[in-house]
């Protein structure tokens, strides 16, 4: 039985303040489904619609790898 959710050991994000969805798929290798059950399942961080894009902040993505054990590495 897992106790969190599946993330990747070693996720690398770039160093803006912010992320697309595509990038932060990207960056963890998943899918949007995967995502929406972390959100449902584990508080991962909501993004903000601006037009018809997702954006993210990378700062509170960061702080939920690392509160499930992933390390950060920066691009």
């Amino acid at each position: 039985m897992t106790t969190g959710p599946q993330l990747p050991p070693v996720v690398i994000l770039p160093a803006d303040q912010t992320m697309t969805a595509g990038q932060v798929r990207t960056a963890l290798n998943t899918s949007r489904q995967t995502l929406s059950r972390y959100r449902q399942l584990y508080a991962f961080p909501a993004a903000e619609h601006r037009g018809a894009r997702s954006i993210m902040r990378t700062a509170d993505l960061a702080a939920f790898l690392n509160a499930f054990g992933s390390t950060v590495k920066w691009a």
